[in-house]
């Protein structure tokens, strides 16, 4: 349970790093209609990289490459493991997710040093969850190990929103809001004993929302 709160602690921490961000575009609209020359106010260039990091309700790790000030391709790898030991009548489980994604990003200023960015792009991903438990072997004497299994290997398309202030000209700190939609094709296993197993497979569809993190980008 400890990990479960942190996990809600940096998100609300996120939450509020990315309400104040993008709370300085009211201030911004009070100032003269941006002109056609506002790229330029984004300190970035085509041809550079930047190093990105993200930590929040999952981590993620990748790249940016500028094509022009304000559009960018970006890869991530993305993952998180949790494990709940027993606890009473609760079987011990674990879960882990694996996401690669790719895709684009724009930018638009907002105030000096502060911008705004939208993606889009395309995901693959496996998500793995497996609990195991033990049961009576009623009437029997004794227990037997009871374990299921579910697997998903997805596709689909991935979006999010955020905002970053530049500490540095190589150092940003920022923060996103992000969504799934994709679909999976699932295996789910139940094993009481090697002669009872029984396996079920089948096609899902899901939607995510509300991937929180906190970033950090380093450019080159």
């Amino acid at each position: 349970m400890p990990r479960f709160s942190r996990l809600r602690r940096r998100s609300a921490a996120s939450a509020l790093l990315l309400a104040a961000l993008f709370a300085a575009e009211p201030a911004a609209a009070q100032s003269p209609p941006p002109s056609s020359s506002d790229t330029a106010s984004l300190p970035f260039r085509a041809g550079q990289w930047g190093a990105e990091f993200g930590l929040g309700s999952y981590t993620s790790a990748g790249f940016v490459r500028f094509r022009a000030p304000s559009r960018a391709w970006v890869g991530t790898v993305s993952g998180d493991y949790t494990r709940q030991t027993p606890e009473g009548n609760l079987p011990d489980r674990t879960s882990s997710q694996l996401d690669v994604t790719a895709g684009h990003r724009w930018f638009r200023a907002v105030l000096p040093n502060v911008s705004q960015f939208v993606t889009l792009g395309g995901v693959l991903g496996s998500r793995r969850f497996e609990a195991t438990s033990r049961q009576s072997t009623f009437p029997d004497p004794g227990t037997v190990e009871v374990r299921s299994t579910r697997t998903s290997y997805f596709a689909g398309v991935v979006a999010d929103v955020g905002a970053q202030w530049m500490v540095t000209p190589s150092l940003s700190l920022g923060a996103k809001w992000g969504a799934q939609a994709v679909v999976g094709r699932d295996r789910e296993r139940f094993r009481g004993s090697p002669s009872s197993t029984t396996d079920l497979t089948g096609t899902s569809t899901s939607l995510f929302l509300g991937r929180i993190a906190v970033l950090g980008t380093l450019y080159f």
